[in-house]
């Protein structure tokens, strides 16, 4: 690799353009010269990315990298394997006389997606779940405000500490035998995580493919068609600049074809060898999980602003005092539940009658924990024997990204060397 030729960047780049790019799209070609800068420009803004392209003996030697400080298109002789960033994806000589460039855009699932992998019977238990939760508030405000209605508390979040922990309580203490409730409830938090790691796992992984499931062929035929107005052959950059300006939160991946090399993260590390020996990876388009949603002892949880808001709220709930009155007033309950002579009328009613509906909730969680393990497990094995082609790299890759003669699908951007 050390015999590469001594160029300037300006020298390069007009080597580079002599011969002018094809540029397919939807499975018509336009020929373009001075195009790919352009575009590869735009790329590298909109997705904070750089690309550097160095020359060896009028073969093309590309690199994506990370480049969080420098974003932008740079030219520049380079060494294979050496870069701005730790992480960099090199692609060696591809072929002779021509490579491909190959971006496709990744769409989150859909609601209707979602919906249809894991069912109307999931949607139904939040919707429940919710319903329950609104109720034990205006209980809670109306009911039992003794202290917490006389302190205006602005933060819902506030609110929701109290709520939960009230009926929690209450619903062990409504039970006939203390035993009996503690354990109904302890059945129903090892339920509720039960549904709450199944459905949030399944959530997550299907924002990792991508898509949770194929979109109808009409559908996917109108994107098309979209695309193909987007990008038209008369004023082909603007249009394309609309296009990436349209998606700029979309997940793009950079793919190298004939033998499909694929980047689908920037720290993705994929090392090629000279004459190039193509290895394919497996997709590992996790930025959303990883943004969103950590994993911590087998359960997946949310990280963000939404849990710094939640522990600000338990830290003011604390310090206003709430969690306090609340500990003593559900202790008396104890005392007073415990003593045979004595009734439990200080108790609000309305806890009362929530009180069963924990318990129901509680076997709802169980069995709709059951349906989503089932759904999420079916439709793995559904996805697995859709039909896949496993090819000699070891990448499998679905009927859906692939035409009937094996080129790629019309909704890939690719950029030949003419």
């Amino acid at each position: 690799m050390s015999d590469a030729p001594n160029v300037t960047a300006a020298a390069f780049e007009a080597d580079f353009l002599s011969e002018g790019f094809t540029f397919e799209f939807a499975n018509e070609l336009h020929n373009e010269r001075n195009f790919p800068l352009q575009v590869w420009t735009y790329l590298a803004q909109s997705l904070r990315f750089r690309l550097q392209i160095s020359l060896k003996t009028k073969d093309v030697i590309g690199a994506v990298a990370e480049g969080k400080a420098a974003v932008g298109f740079s030219l520049v002789p380079m060494e294979p394997g050496i870069g701005n960033s730790s992480k960099i994806a090199y692609f060696g000589p591809l072929l002779e006389k021509s490579y491909q460039l190959v971006v496709a855009r990744d769409e989150g699932p859909q609601l209707a997606d979602l919906r249809a992998v894991f069912g109307l019977t999931s949607w139904a238990l939040v919707g429940l779940t919710a319903i329950l939760f609104w109720l034990a508030l205006m209980v809670l405000v109306r009911g039992a405000g003794d202290e917490a209605s006389k302190r205006k508390i602005a933060d819902p979040a506030e609110i929701a500490i109290t709520v939960v922990g009230m009926i929690a309580y209450q619903g062990a203490l409504a039970m006939d035998s203390s035993r009996g409730g503690r354990f109904v409830l302890f059945l129903g938090l090892i339920f509720g995580l039960l549904v709450f790691n199944a459905f949030s796992a399944g959530l997550v992984s299907q924002l990792a493919v991508g898509r949770a499931a194929d979109p109808p062929a009409d559908k996917q035929g109108l994107a098309t068609r979209n695309l193909i107005v987007l990008v038209s052959s008369e004023d082909l950059l603007e249009n394309f600049n609309r296009l990436l300006a349209k998606n700029s939160t979309s997940t793009f991946r950079v793919e190298v074809s004939q033998d499909w090399a694929r980047v689908c993260e920037p720290r993705t590390a994929l090392m090629l060898p000279s004459p190039p020996v193509l290895t394919r990876l497996p997709c590992e388009t996790t930025t959303l999980p990883e943004k969103f949603f950590r994993s911590w002892w087998g359960l997946v949880v949310s990280k963000g602003p939404l849990t710094d808001k939640i522990r600000k709220s338990i830290r003011n709930a604390r310090s206003a005092g709430l969690l306090d009155r609340w500990r003593r007033s559900t202790q008396g309950e104890q005392i007073q539940a415990r003593e045979p002579k004595r009734s439990s009328s200080t108790r609000p009613a309305g806890m009362a009658f929530i009180a069963p509906m924990v318990a129901i909730l509680a076997s709802g969680f169980y069995v709709s924990s059951l349906v989503l393990v089932l759904e999420v497990s079916f439709f793995a094995i559904q996805r697995m024997l859709r039909g896949k082609k496993v090819d000699g790299t070891g990448y499998e890759r679905t009927k859906k990204e692939q035409s009937s003669d094996g080129q790629v699908m019309p909704y890939l951007i690719i950029v030949k060397r003419k």
